[in-house]
Order: structure tokens, then sequence, then C-alpha cells
């Protein structure tokens, strides 16, 4: 199956803690704080999760 949109993610571990850093593929969230962006990904960018 091919998909139209490709999102590059790098896995990441620091001290003891995983995640996944989005490096590509999505447009920067709105928001001037990390918190407004954090929200904003939540509320409107979730799908992505």
């Amino acid at each position: 199956m091919r998909t139209r949109t490709s999102i590059r993610v790098v896995g990441c571990h620091a001290e003891g803690e995983v995640g996944d850093v989005i490096v590509g593929g999505v447009l920067p969230p709105a928001g001037r704080t990390m918190m407004e962006k954090m929200i904003t990904m939540e509320r409107d960018h979730d799908h992505i999760r």
C-alpha cells in the first residue's frame, strides 16, 4: 500500500526515557510556547499519534 504522506521519525533515549521525535513531514504546530504547541498537537493533530 502506498501513501501520499511520509513522516520522518527518529527514536531517542535520554536519561532512561524513550521517545520518538518527528523530524520531517509535518508543519510545526501553532503556538508560542511548548505548552501551547503540545495542546495544539493534542487537539488538532491527534491522528498523527
